[in-house]
């Protein structure tokens, strides 16, 4: 990669002595070679500043945002208590599972009769995203519920525009100090 910086520029400490030393008009040479060095050191700092954005901020594909569309779809369902709405975001062949326990639900009719219990039993349910991440079709949440202390991991895997999988971790809520 070439170098932004030419081999005629001179620093500005030397750009500095050089006039000092020549009492010289700021103009000529020394000005083209002042105006240089600053367009250089401008060209560096932007470039690093867009490479570091670059590395941070991941380009966003089709496949992701309809992963997070689809999960943000079933959290607003759950957050209103809409059970049609709700059951809609999933796919047919769902799985359900708790860590380190066998599945609670494997299908839409599950799905329909554990959360249609839950919604009428809680009408008051509400869930928080605490913090989400986005891979290809997995889409990650840090969810807490309100009225809770209880936070839960929810790993969601989209297929086919709807939610395939999830698999439910339970993790301790940081305590106030």
């Amino acid at each position: 990669r070439p170098s932004v910086i030419s081999s005629r520029a001179l620093p500005f400490s030397q750009i500095a002595i050089e006039f000092r030393r020549n009492n010289k008009p700021f103009g000529g040479e020394l000005m083209k070679n002042l105006l240089i060095t600053t367009l250089a050191i401008l060209a560096i700092a932007i470039g690093t500043e867009l490479r570091a954005a670059s590395d941070t901020l991941a380009p966003v594909t089709v496949e992701e945002a309809m992963a997070a569309e689809v999960v943000q779809r079933q959290l607003d369902a759950y957050n209103s208590g809409d059970i049609d709405a709700f059951v809609a975001t999933y796919h047919p062949d769902v799985v359900l599972q708790w860590k380190g326990r066998d599945p609670f639900a494997t299908n839409l009719d599950d799905v329909r009769r554990i959360y249609g219990a839950l919604f009428e039993k809680r009408p008051d349910l509400y869930a928080v995203i605490l913090s989400r991440s986005v891979d290809g079709n997995t889409v990650i949440d840090r969810e807490r519920l309100v009225g809770s202390t209880r936070e839960v991991i929810a790993r969601y895997e989209v297929r086919d525009g709807k939610i395939a999988k999830v698999f439910f971790e339970r993790i301790e809520a940081p305590t106030a100090e």
